[in-house]
């Protein structure tokens, strides 16, 4: 009955339980210094909720997992059981083949909740013909592909060669059709299907590829085999068992089942008064866990099969009684020694398919089990055989039995003895169920704890004297509130009527439902939570009602230039002096109005002035009266009598539709699906933000038709308000043609509004560009959706049809005016002009757009204009994603898309200006995507292609980074700056046509790409670089000077500059003397002084392909033009003055500008 306590869904339930509530009553006390972080309600709600979310994404990774990992299985089974390629295996090919069609039919079929790595997996290995197939189909087993595929689909005959596959909603039973037992049919295609098979489970399910064997051997078998054939069997079924074992390194449960045992004479007899539950138990022994494990289970079987005997003939006799055939009875005497008569024959099967040995892991024996599973054939009388042979007597023939087949003793032996053993396959059992008592003990002291803990939490909480407690709380707190000043503002009563209406929630929290636990006769609810209600509207009479009674008289005097607010106002005024009138709806209104106007630092005080005024008019139907000012009723009327009437009427019109959800209008409806992710208005108003449904073609007809004389009697009752009948303000037929001209004015605006409103999404890329376009122009193109609507939405008169006489247009104004009732026939417009009918001047305005849609669905003008942009779109889509990747001044020059885009733009302009708008901005946005198109992937190439080869040869050396001790390589150099090198090929191929270096600096051309300014400057300088390196005419990295030694001190004898194995030394008189960097050794630069000690000192040296540069570096240098430098070298007391003349003006000695060159975007 409690079983279900000890499933680990319900532990872990369990589990969250107990933690949840540790947290929720344990939190507040823990601690971090003075902060208590799981104190708030709020933090141990979201404590609570975060570890539930966790819980549930585990169980969801969880059965994600196990539904990828039962998916991989099956796919790989289906791929890998194929055999070799160079020499396919016959019986492989089979086996894929049939758990393709296995696999394909369960994937359809996931009712069972398992899944193929889920469910325990058996093999069954037997002879041919040994009854496993029988035993499955009579298992009482559900087979969940049956009634998909039939019953016979994926199953194979007794004898069959191919591997049968049988999916339960319990377990996976693999039928090896015999052969994979005795392989005597075509021994290399069963060693290799075996093989294929094994090597699957092993690859797929690791951990445990498979829960146990079923061995199976007929009675038959065992009754008619000779010596040689059962030794056959035995070696077979052995050399089987240790493959398995020893290729899925587990050792796996075996349980021996002796199949056909129908077939020993008197079982049917003997067993025949079984009912359904006898048939369906076990009839066999299992071994004990120790014995199996141990190797001992072969040992005790002759033992236990004598105990099953003993069973036997202990009930011979009373079956021998309760059948009246004498040979019936006769074979049911003789059953008990029918079967002892196998004992010597399956204790040797048994004894030597398990015996252990040196070279092979050990067969675990599970048990040995006797069924039957269909009564067919001529069962064997081995004791009237035997007798025959010693005397010469011919046996008579034993009858086989008739009727229909009944499984015996296979239901429950695979129900409850193997799939409940499922995971017995390489565990350690006790290890197991140690952890399994650990666990459960722990689940039930928590259980415990949790029980207990609530148990004396609800007993020592009482919640009667915590809700009394709790409303004394804040009766406490609002004693501690003073009552405001008479002449308080609204602001400063807050603070009483907040802690008034906390005592009355408080006091009324449970009104409506009373828990069960606050009953019994103890709960004081209603007699408390009345007197604090009470309490509340006393104090909202005596402190809102007149403040707000007082802010209406202010609003009387102020909107006294504004008849429509003052009317509304006065409205409200009056219910307050008379409630028999009150309208708490309107009243409402109004008071919002008021505490919106709320000038406070609290954000939240008119919404609570509001709920205040809510809680007042919902406590009653009627109001405390107010005592009104009557010169300022008297002066509000006067007013409002002076005033346009239809002004009023018309804004009572547009506040009865306020509420009208269900007719409003909404854009993105109308424009169709994706609409707002091309189309937006321009004031950041969403596309579904309702307009109102006083501007829907539907309520303006409503309005005009019916509802107009409606709101004019409704204003002619509320004569009241106004002090006079609706006779003193005006001919009624006028007034509903005014409030009809005003309608339409307002109708008129809101729709050029939301036009004038709309605009594209920018798009900066050549993808959103084709992809906003192809939603433009196709066949639900949002913009056709939305002029659509607008056409349907102010078409609101139907122009007549050309043929149309003009006594036929005569004839329906007629009729149309008759059903108005006369209202606009009779009176001119608002304007004095001829009257028209109600939606003309809307339907007139919209003209231009009505006519561009005008026409067959494909021949409207729109349409034109949808076809350009569609041809713009195809012509971007050929383009292809990657504008620039090659060229990309060829994209921004595309003759036919420039054309396109000129076109569309001529044919805008003779568009109504709205439409013009957005078909301008499409081709404005279309060139601009492309410009960023280009451009982004010119970045990227130069990202690629440029920026990384030269921060990795260039960044952090010298000259470069002039105090860095590494130098940039000669070849690194001239591969970065050289002819047709990194730079130079780059802009050879990429930007030539962009650039514009008619001067410096150089600067992109117009129209062209929109790259930043710091990379065009990168290759400037990279030019700039290149002519004073490297020679023109071969392109060689070299420069080529003159270094004259000009001067030395007086002490100096001798003065040397050494360079890349050039000497310049000092001559009298100074001369010139050529020299080259790189010279012919790089790598060395010094400066020798002498004095007439004859000490040679070498004063400065430096190492590297840049030790020259580094040399001049150490020098002061003093320019004297642009290509000639004065080097100053200082040491030791002497000075010498060198002159070094550059062979050009491209000289980098006297322009070291160049070293600032840095790798950058």
């Amino acid at each position: 009955m409690f079983s279900f306590v000890r499933r680990r869904g319900f532990l872990i339930v369990l589990g969250f339980l107990l933690l949840a509530l540790f947290i929720w009553y344990a939190g507040p006390y823990f601690a971090f210094a003075d902060y208590r972080p799981l104190e708030p309600v709020s933090s141990r709600v979201i404590a609570i909720a975060l570890i539930v979310a966790l819980g549930l994404v585990l169980v969801l990774l969880k059965r994600l997992r196990a539904y990828r990992a039962s998916d991989k299985l099956a796919t790989a089974v289906v791929q890998q059981a194929a055999a070799d390629p160079g020499r396919p295996s016959g019986e492989a090919v089979q086996l894929r083949e049939r758990f393709e069609e296995a696999v394909a039919t369960l994937k359809q079929t996931r009712r069972t909740g398992h899944n193929l790595y889920d469910l325990p997996w058996y093999v069954i290995i037997g002879a041919p013909g040994s009854g496993k197939t029988t035993a499955l189909l009579n298992s009482g087993l559900k087979f969940p592909l049956e009634q998909r595929v039939g019953r016979g689909a994926l199953r194979g005959v007794g004898g069959t060669r191919n591997c049968d596959w049988w999916f339960t909603d319990e377990a996976v039973f693999l039928d090896t059709a015999g052969r994979y037992t005795t392989q005597d049919s075509d021994a290399a295609s069963d060693s290799a299907g075996w093989s294929e098979f094994l090597a699957l489970l092993r690859k797929y399910r690791k951990r445990r590829p498979l829960n146990g064997v079923i061995l199976t051997i007929s009675a038959h078998d065992l009754i008619v085999q000779g010596d040689r054939g059962r030794e056959a069997h035995v070696e077979a079924a052995r050399r089987r068992l240790n493959e398995l074992n020893r290729e899925l390194h587990i050792q796996l449960p075996v349980y021996v089942m002796v199949t056909k045992c129908d077939l020993v004479a008197g079982f049917t007899e003997y067993f025949d008064d079984l009912a359904q539950d006898g048939r369906a138990q076990v009839w066999g022994v299992t071994f004990p866990y120790e014995q199996t494990v141990g190797g001992e289970a072969t040992q005790a079987f002759p033992a236990e099969f004598d105990e099953l005997m003993a069973r036997l003939n202990a009930r011979v006799f009373a079956r021998v009684e309760e059948d009246r055939d004498v040979r019936r009875r006769t074979k049911v005497f003789a059953f008990p020694q029918q079967m002892a008569a196998l004992r010597d024959m399956l204790t040797q099967f048994v004894g030597e398919v398990f015996a252990s040995t040196h070279f092979d892991q050990q067969i675990l024996l599970r048990g040995v089990y006797f069924t039957s599973g269909t009564q067919e054939g001529t069962p064997i009388d081995r004791l009237l055989g035997a007798i025959g042979r010693r005397f010469g007597v011919a046996a008579q023939a034993v009858a086989s039995p008739t009727g229909r087949g009944k499984a015996y003793f296979v239901q429950r032996l695979l129900k409850d003895v193997l799939i409940s053993e499922s995971g017995l396959a390489g565990v350690n059992r006790r290890l197991e169920v140690k952890k399994a008592a650990w666990q459960l003990g722990a689940y039930a002291a928590m259980a415990l704890v949790a029980v207990v803990g609530v148990l004396v939490l609800s007993v020592s909480c009482n919640r009667n004297r915590a809700y009394v407690a709790q409303t004394a709380v804040d009766v406490a707190k609002l004693n501690q509130v003073p009552p405001a000043a008479p002449d308080a503002s609204l602001e400063a009563i807050l603070p009483r009527l907040d802690a008034v209406r906390a005592v009355a929630d408080s006091a009324n929290q449970y009104r409506n439902s009373i828990p069960w636990a606050m009953r019994w006769g103890l709960y004081q609810g209603r007699s408390v939570g009345n007197a604090a209600r009470d309490a509340y509207i006393r104090e909202l009479d005596g402190v809102l009602l007149p403040r707000l009674a007082g802010r209406i008289e202010e609003r009387l005097v102020e909107y006294a230039s504004e008849p429509e607010k003052l009317y509304e106002y006065l409205k409200a005024y009056l219910m307050l002096g008379e409630p028999a009138r009150l309208d708490k709806e309107h009243l409402q209104f109004v008071a919002d109005l008021e505490w919106q106007a709320v000038d406070s630092a609290a954000p939240d005080a008119s919404a609570s002035l509001s709920r205040h005024f809510q809680s007042l008019l919902s406590y009653g139907d009627t109001l405390r009266p107010i005592a009104l000012d009557p010169s300022l009723v008297a002066q509000a009327r006067s007013t409002i009598r002076q005033a346009r009437i239809s002004q009023i009427i018309y804004g009572r019109l547009e506040r009865s539709y306020a509420d009208d959800r269900a007719r409003s209008v909404r854009l993105d409806v109308m424009a169709g699906v994706g609409a707002e992710g091309v189309i937006r208005r321009r004031s950041g108003v969403s596309l579904a933000e309702p307009l109102s449904s006083v501007y829907s073609r539907r309520v303006f007809q409503e309005v005009t038709r019916r509802d107009m004389t409606t709101l004019v009697k409704q204003f002619a009752a509320d004569d009241w308000v106004w002090g006079a009948d609706v006779a003193s303000a005006g001919d009624p037929m006028k007034l509903a043609a005014e409030v009809t001209y005003l309608y339409e004015q307002d109708y008129i605006a809101t729709w050029d509004g939301i036009l004038n409103d709309l605009e594209l999404v920018p798009f900066t890329t050549v993808s959103q560009a084709t992809d906003a376009l192809g939603k433009l122009a196709g066949p639900t193109s949002p913009l056709r959706g939305l002029l659509t609507a607008v056409v349907e939405q102010t078409t609101l008169v139907e122009p007549p049809k050309k043929e149309e006489s003009s006594s036929r247009a005569a004839s329906v104004k007629e009729k149309l005016t008759d059903r108005l009732g006369g209202l606009f026939s009779q009176q001119k417009d608002a304007t004095g002009k001829s009257p028209m009918l109600p939606g003309a001047r809307v339907t007139a305005h919209f003209q231009a757009i009505h006519r561009l849609m005008a026409g067959e669905p494909g021949n409207a003008p729109l349409d034109r204009i949808l076809a350009q942009i569609g041809q713009i779109q195809r012509q971007l889509r050929s383009l292809g994603p990657e504008v620039g990747a090659a060229a990309p001044l060829d994209a921004l020059s595309n003759p036919a898309l420039r054309e396109m885009v000129q076109s569309l733009q001529q044919e805008a302009e003779t568009l109504p200006p709205v439409i013009q708008t957005l078909v301008t901005q499409i081709g404005r946005g279309t060139e601009t995507s492309v410009i960023s198109g280009a451009t982004g992937e010119l970045e990227a190439l130069y990202r690629q292609q440029v920026l990384g080869p030269c921060t990795a040869l260039l960044a952090g050396r010298y000259p470069f980074t002039p105090n860095s001790k590494t130098d940039v390589r000669l070849s690194d150099f001239a591969s970065v700056f050289g002819h047709g090198r990194v730079f130079d090929r780059f802009f050879n191929e990429h930007l030539e046509p962009l650039v514009d270096r008619s001067e410096r600096p150089w600067t992109w051309r117009r129209g062209a790409v929109r790259a930043s300014t710091a990379m065009l400057r990168q290759f400037e300088a990279a030019e700039q670089l290149r002519e004073l390196f490297f020679n023109r005419t071969s392109g060689k990295l070299g420069v080529r000077f003159t270094v004259t030694i000009a001067d030395v001190d007086a002490s100096t004898t001798h003065f040397a500059l050494e360079s890349d194995g050039l000497v310049f030394d000092y001559r009298v008189p100074p001369r010139g003397i050529a020299g080259v960097w790189p010279g012919p050794k790089p790598g060395a630069a010094a400066v020798v002084f002498a004095d007439g000690s004859g000490t040679r000192e070498r004063t400065s040296s430096f190492q590297g392909p840049w030790a020259w540069f580094r040399l001049i570096d150490a020098a002061r240098e003093e320019r004297e033009s642009d290509v000639r430098s004065a080097l100053i070298f200082q040491a030791g007391g002497h000075q010498a003055r060198v002159i070094v003349d550059a062979t050009s003006v491209y000289n980098p000695f006297a322009k070291r500008d160049w070293q600032r060159f840095t790798c950058e975007l």
